[in-house]
């Protein structure tokens, strides 16, 4: 039987006084303490770089290639960054050219100041939007990446930033900030995990003011037909239902096939007709886990406000200390896009 507790996170909360000082250092950014999370070693995933155990969570990570409004794009630091440029083209085509995503990044550092006005206050749905495509166009492949994290917090290891990332102490065994992508991580692979699985194919734009590419607003991705044709490619040829062995009344046992099946419920998941305006499939051939086709017994999505908000307006309110079983059975990063 499941775990009832499956995809939900295990994230440290300590309190902001008891945060150690090492946690203040080197910081990037001014963060309310609250928002601040503490994240051992021995209990998260630590991804920092991409040949590294867990790398492919990382956003510099290849071999997860996109496809929005029919343009190729990399990776996904290169699909964020360029949405920080919709009424410059130019600048997005430059990325979008790029074969190292540290020359994406570099780019977009050199036009940091050409960057949309409320770029702060939609970074975190664009990101949330990012990744979400990543596992969409990848379902497979970057499916059996959050899989392997199981159940552990997963944490962005950074140097200095500690909005994105988490800032490791000098032992390196613990890790101190909002780690804002990890999170977000978190919150897609409890989705993943979840019920709700198979909506993951299928990914809206956010509700964001020009929200372009190459001019173009950008479109709905919906991965359904193209996540089909990769299970019959998967499969191999035509489905077929054959007598594989005989019962001790000489009365056939036939194999019990229900992939057909599976393919006329994804067809019909959601309602309606299964469209493909805006992209193609990148699924690689990794075998299909167990894990990833079950259905949860527990829905455990986060509901995300689309309202942008600013950050650090004003201070959250300060969580009370909880136990260490009650901290097992919270969703830590509810507020995660909700900054107010």
């Amino acid at each position: 039987m499941p775990n009832e507790n499956y995809g939900k996170n295990t994230e440290d909360t300590t309190p902001s006084d008891d945060l150690p000082f090492y946690g203040t250092m080197n910081m990037r950014y001014e963060i309310d303490q609250p928002e601040i999370k503490v994240y051992h070693k021995e209990n998260s995933c630590i991804f920092k770089k991409n040949k590294e155990e867990f790398g492919g969570l990382s956003n510099m990570a290849t071999g997860f290639p996109l496809r929005v409004n029919g343009v190729e794009i990399k990776t996904t630091e290169a699909l964020y960054q360029a949405c920080r440029f919709p009424h410059l083209p130019e600048i997005q085509h430059k990325i979008f050219e790029q074969k190292s995503p540290m020359l994406v990044k570099r780019i977009s550092n050199a036009n940091k100041s050409k960057s949309r006005n409320d770029w702060d206050k939609i970074r975190l749905k664009v990101m949330k939007w990012c990744i979400n495509i990543k596992l969409a166009q990848n379902f497979v492949s970057f499916g059996a990446v959050l899989h392997e994290t199981g159940l552990k917090n997963i944490v962005e290891n950074s140097a200095k930033d500690n909005f994105w990332g988490a800032i490791p102490n000098e032992e390196g065994t613990i890790f101190t900030g909002k780690n804002a992508l990890g999170r977000l991580l978190m919150d897609l692979r409890q989705t993943f995990y979840g019920k709700d699985t198979f909506s993951l194919l299928f990914v809206e734009p956010p509700q964001i003011e020009d929200f372009l590419l190459y001019n173009e607003p950008i479109r709905t991705i919906d991965e359904r037909q193209n996540f089909i044709c990769w299970l019959q490619n998967y499969w191999g040829g035509s489905i077929k239902n054959d007598a594989i062995s005989s019962h001790p009344d000489n009365e056939p046992i036939r194999t019990i096939d229900e992939r057909q099946t599976l393919i006329c419920w994804l067809q019909n998941y959601k309602g309606g007709s299964i469209k493909n305006d805006a992209i193609s499939s990148h699924l690689d051939n990794v075998s299909i886990k167990e894990e990833i086709l079950r259905n949860g017994t527990k829905e455990s999505k986060i509901i995300v406000e689309e309202e942008s908000q600013s950050y650090n307006k004003t201070t959250p309110v300060k969580q009370k200390r909880q136990s260490k079983r009650k901290k097992q059975e919270t969703t830590t990063q509810t507020n995660l896009l909700n900054d107010t």
